[in-house]
């Protein structure tokens, strides 16, 4: 039993000497990735930073047609409030 496990053992060794030597160092690769994955991030944002002031600029629009809308129902309501209290053709 002591046979096998040693034999078991050398078996284990072999093979982990075995992937060791055929591993490679890519940090190199991994790097190189790296930088090209930054070099398209800074483009997109930059590309979505006109995105965002476009966007801006329709919210902006959008936000002033919504006064206009809030103001013209305020008026209607204290239109339609003093048309109740007087009566429509008193």
């Amino acid at each position: 039993k002591g046979g096998e496990l040693v034999c078991d053992f050398c078996q284990f060794q072999e093979e982990f000497l075995r992937i060791l030597t055929n591993m490679s160092d890519r940090t190199r690769e991994f790097l190189s990735i790296v930088r090209e994955y930054d070099k398209t991030s800074k483009s997109s944002a930059s590309s979505s930073n006109s995105k965002v002031q476009s966007r801006s600029a329709f919210q902006e629009a959008a936000g002033e047609i919504a006064r206009g809308i809030h103001r013209t129902s305020k008026s209607l309501s204290n239109l339609s409030k003093l048309v109740q209290r007087q009566g429509l053709f008193d």
